[in-house]
């Protein structure tokens, strides 16, 4: 394994593989590339692990979009199309996620988006209201309308 520093990064070149570091000295850890062009770490207990890929904060900075977290959080936000609202009345607007979340949808809130002379209340989304694919948000009005709801949603 070799290394350089060429404008002021430490270039790692282990590309056959060979000479992985044993278990460094207590306290110390080792940074050391492998054959599969990854980037691992080893502690003082001789654990190896990866470093975290750029792949893991996968992205979509749109309108409707998201951004998935190492962790596997994803927080998503969307729009909903307008939606015809009977005044006096509590209507639901279910809106389709930019992505699933692959287990679960944990939480989501929405608002009104701005639109003319608005003459209603929203009230927040709640667990119930949200699946692996879509949020629900309910609105009352005091009178007929057309409304588009934003919202965000966090799940994993």
């Amino acid at each position: 394994m070799a290394f350089a520093i060429e404008n002021n990064n430490i270039v790692l070149d282990n590309s056959s593989g060979a000479n992985i570091p044993g278990t460094p000295s207590a306290g110390q850890t080792v940074l050391y590339p492998k054959a599969d062009k990854l980037l691992y770490y080893k502690d003082d207990a001789g654990v190896e692990s990866e470093i975290i890929r750029l792949a893991q904060f996968d992205k979509s900075l749109t309108a409707a979009g998201y951004q998935v977290l190492p962790s596997g959080l994803i927080i998503q936000w969307c729009t909903s199309a307008s939606t015809a609202i009977t005044g006096g009345a509590n209507t639901d607007i279910t809106t389709t996620l930019p992505i699933a979340f692959p287990t679960a949808g944990l939480f989501s809130v929405c608002n009104i988006q701005a639109i003319g002379n608005i003459t209603a209340n929203v009230s927040s989304t709640n667990a119930n209201a949200i699946t692996t694919t879509t949020v629900t948000g309910q609105v009352h009005t005091t009178t007929t309308q057309n409304l588009t709801l934003r919202y965000i949603a966090i799940g994993h």
